[in-house]
């Protein structure tokens, strides 16, 4: 004797959360049906409580108003190296687009004939690296505009990043040649844990983890056979000092140089 084809069971709830539904069904042959389900979403209140160390509501989390827990800093190291955000309209807001520093610069006849030509293109070529998709912390972008050439130098964690960099440039109006002096860091497990092991270090300080809820945290920890430099921008001395002395805690560490720049002085 043939048995039933199919079964299926199910345990839903009504609109006010009342109500339990439990059902159980078995089937032979073609089977045609129609069903309307939802769902609600809701913040865990006694979970956050446990990991924030305080009661805090969602919309303080969302907006980024409770400075992030140690524990969630691999995750954000993670999210800020693998994430792909989209490019944003503004050339102009500090916060979203870090300064890049200007190695050098040279104005040519005919080619960028004014101060203002060339900060247009200067601001441009700043937009269009650091909103790369895959651009994080482990990466430095500098660069060099010549007239209509532009010179990109620094280091990245991916060779794809060196060629999205020098494809995005180009495409610039005003931009003639692109010269891609970047420098594509070698692969090194050893550099890969003591990338992780220093951005621990230095946004898990109270004094700096203000800084890892920017969507590009602006200290670039660079590490290349245990050497580590520290690129970017603070807003004091203190906070410089207190990244380099971060970064020389970690083990394995062979070298710390620390090229950050604090905001009043750039």
């Amino acid at each position: 004797m043939a048995g039933p084809v199919g079964r299926a069971a199910t345990a839903e709830t009504d609109a006010y959360l009342r109500a339990e539904i439990l059902s159980y069904s078995r089937s032979r042959g073609i089977f045609a049906g129609v069903a309307i389900k939802g769902s609600t979403l809701r913040s865990d209140d006694a979970d956050n409580k446990a990991l924030y160390g305080r009661a805090v509501t969602h919309e303080q989390l969302l907006k980024g108003q409770v400075k992030p827990p140690s524990a969630a800093v691999p995750l954000l190291a993670a999210i800020s190296k693998y994430s792909i955000r989209e490019k944003r309209g503004s050339l102009e807001p500090r916060a979203a687009e870090p300064a890049l520093p200007i190695v050098h610069a040279s104005y040519a006849a005919g080619r960028v004939e004014s101060q203002r030509a060339y900060a247009r293109l200067a601001r441009e070529v700043r937009h269009e690296l650091v909103t790369l998709p895959f651009y994080g912390v482990f990466d430095n972008f500098l660069y060099r505009i010549e007239g209509s050439t532009v010179v990109l130098m620094g280091q990245v964690s991916r060779i794809s990043l060196k060629q999205d960099a020098e494809r995005a440039v180009s495409r610039i109006e005003g931009v003639e040649r692109v010269v891609n002096q970047i420098e594509v860091l070698p692969t090194s497990p050893n550099d890969d844990n003591i990338r992780l092991a220093a951005f621990r270090a230095i946004y898990g300080h109270t004094a700096l983890n203000r800084y890892a809820l920017r969507a590009v945290p602006p200290i670039h920890i660079i590490v290349k056979h245990g050497n580590v430099s520290l690129e970017g921008v603070v807003a004091t001395q203190a906070d410089k000092d207190i990244a380099a002395i971060q970064a020389n805690s970690v083990a394995g560490v062979f070298s710390v140089k620390n090229n950050l720049r604090v905001e009043s002085e750039t």
